[in-house]
């Protein structure tokens, strides 16, 4: 089987995996699967611009992805462009608008790993990819120092 080929299966099976997780939150009782299913389409989004390297799934790097996805690309992104101030307002602002992002990310995780294996991967590999597309460049080890500037 052609490398080609190995690609098409493997995005057919994401594919349908998240068409499963998707139906999985649509017919969820959960109060969070509308965050949830945000969460789902940052994941699938990401996925469609990944490489899908052979990076191997930790869970710093879904640390990463989180804070990437529940805070970073959150409102902070108007302070940070300058276009807002950062007083108690907006702090508390940004700090409810990313714990209902990580609420909903992890509901997320919660319905992916309840589908088995194939959730599970689906889970991680949504994560690489996320990770790759904008934590680049971040820190992926324990070890290092935190800059402080």
């Amino acid at each position: 089987m052609s490398n080609s080929d190995n690609q098409r299966k493997h995005a057919e099976k994401l594919l349908r995996m998240t068409i499963k997780i998707q139906e999985t939150l649509q017919f969820s009782q959960h109060p969070d699967t509308t965050v949830a299913s945000w969460a789902m389409m940052n994941l699938v989004s990401a996925l469609a611009f990944s490489t899908l390297t052979d990076t191997p799934f930790s869970t710093r790097l879904e640390g990463n992805a989180l804070t990437a996805l529940c805070f970073r690309n959150s409102p902070i992104e108007n302070v940070h462009s300058g276009l807002t101030s950062l007083g108690d307002n907006e702090m508390k602002g940004i700090n409810v608008w990313s714990s209902r992002a990580l609420t909903g990310a992890l509901v997320l995780k919660e319905i992916c790993f309840s589908l088995g294996a194939d959730g599970e991967e689906f889970w991680q590999i949504g994560v690489i990819a996320y990770h790759e597309h904008y934590c680049l460049n971040w820190e992926t080890t324990h070890e290092a120092p935190v800059d402080e500037e």
